[in-house]
């Protein structure tokens, strides 16, 4: 069992490796900007390149976000924590690393490879963070499991429909509506 102090700097880690991921999520902006000068300033800000830069940021950043912030709920009444929770814990942190370079694949292969991936890294999160909350609570509920579907979900339709490209992440908009309904039941 982690517990005490060793639980409390494994929590203060954990924190540490999201905030270095969701910069990392920046830097390909700020490599973007860093190539503009005044004669193409306009042309690049209306450039596909740079709207697929902007919403691969922007998706991952409130996907890691999201992340982070079920693990904080997960974890914040926990005193102790076991040797799978651990584990878990561990597995979630290497989830939430791939994701700029996920987020850079999607940017820069938005077919259907780059999607497929992306989605992978962050159904692999999405399964991990449900293993966490059962090492934590000893149960999960179905509502848990929401989030995987809907993944499970675009990586089909990644399969299928690559041409719709980071617009099939728009499907994770009904993961709070279809918990709250799976709850209420």
């Amino acid at each position: 069992m982690i517990q005490g102090k060793t639980l409390e700097r494994l929590i203060a880690f954990t924190d540490a490796i999201v905030a270095v991921a969701i910069t990392l999520l920046v830097l390909p902006l700020t490599d973007f900007f860093a190539t503009l000068t005044a004669g193409n300033l306009a042309t690049r800000l209306q450039s596909v390149t740079f709207a697929h830069l902007v919403l691969g940021v922007l998706i991952s950043f409130f996907t890691v976000f999201s992340f982070w912030n079920g693990h904080r709920r997960t974890l914040a009444p926990v005193t102790e924590l076991s040797k799978s929770g651990y584990w878990a814990n561990v597995l979630w942190l290497l989830a939430i690393v791939l994701i700029p370079a996920a987020t850079r694949l999607i940017v820069d292969n938005t077919g259907r490879l780059g999607l497929m991936l992306y989605t992978a890294v962050l159904l692999f999160g999405s399964a991990v963070s449900v293993w966490l909350r059962h090492a934590v609570n000893h149960r999960v509920q179905a509502a848990d499991f929401i989030t995987s579907a809907l993944l499970v979900v675009i990586l089909g339709l990644a399969w299928a429909l690559p041409g719709l490209g980071s617009n099939l992440f728009f499907v994770l908009f009904a993961a709070l509506p279809l918990h709250r309904l799976v709850k209420r039941k």
